[in-house]
């Protein structure tokens, strides 16, 4: 129930649009779906992972992605377009994507552990963690599995990362 989300765990992630038409009671009969490997493969209608064909439905919401199996921590992107109850096709929408999970046996997990409140220089109260680890490239998207009790937030170079996620699977932007 994400717009473009960014960790799918899901292998059969369901998709959905909203209907939007200058008509007044404008309802759908049919649509069609195209999953692609990259944006240049679907913005030539090319759904080298996934092409519905027409489906005829007026459903619009829960749709079980039912192509290609998807690689774990790989960008899909995808479009739709429908019919209406007129029998009149809409052009197709705006592209939108989702990018899947890795998955949990590629995590190779560690755990932290915990710093000492003295060192930490923060209230009371909380349970802190660190890890330190040297990157020779910028990162720009991380995927940080964690399991907590509580709140979490997490830094970077003194810099608050921003959630992108709810669920145990958090993924920070820089």
């Amino acid at each position: 129930m994400a717009e473009n989300p960014l960790a799918v765990v899901e292998n059969k992630p369901r998709l959905g649009w909203q209907l939007v038409s200058k008509e007044s009671n404008a309802s759908q009969i049919a649509y069609l779906i195209l999953v692609a490997s990259s944006e240049e493969k679907l913005n030539n209608d090319d759904g080298d992972i996934w092409n519905t064909g027409r489906v005829n439905t007026d459903k619009n919401l829960h749709i079980v992605y039912n192509g290609k199996p998807l690689k774990s921590e790989t960008k899909y992107f995808w479009k739709v377009k429908v019919w209406n109850q007129s029998g009149k096709v809409s052009k197709w929408s705006k592209n939108a994507s989702f990018r899947t999970a890795p998955l949990e046996s590629d995590l190779n997990p560690t755990w932290i552990g915990a710093i000492t409140k003295a060192d930490s220089h923060l209230p009371e109260g909380r349970n802190y963690h660190t890890a330190t680890f040297n990157r020779e490239k910028r990162i720009r998207l991380s995927m940080l599995p964690i399991l907590w009790r509580e709140e979490v937030s997490c830094f970077v170079n003194l810099s608050k990362l921003k959630k992108q996620s709810k669920k145990p699977l958090f993924i920070f932007q820089v």
